[in-house]
């Protein structure tokens, strides 16, 4: 193969991996700023965006009736469940 084209390929390659972490992160940040209800003890919570990284992953890979819940553990009872993310007024 030619080393023009392979170069190319690479920097492709990069380019694409670094926007596909960087919308990500973005997504897990903007749902970080909402609040989570569990549906175990019923109490509200916020949630670090490093601690729903995971599971916005998991969870919008294949978003199939998921889209406002995650799956988190629950820090007043310490249960994981799916829980569902309210609005930022919540």
């Amino acid at each position: 193969m030619n080393p023009f084209i392979l170069a190319l390929l690479i920097i492709l390659i990069v380019v694409i991996s670094v926007a596909v972490i960087a919308l990500t992160v973005a997504g897990a940040k903007e749902d970080a700023e909402h609040s989570f209800s569990c549906p175990n003890c019923g109490r509200f919570f916020r949630a670090n965006w490093k601690k729903l990284l995971p599971s916005w992953i998991l969870n919008r890979a294949h978003r199939v009736g998921l889209s406002d819940k995650l799956l988190l553990r629950c820090p007043h009872c310490n249960q994981k469940d799916l829980c569902k993310m309210h609005g930022e007024e919540d």
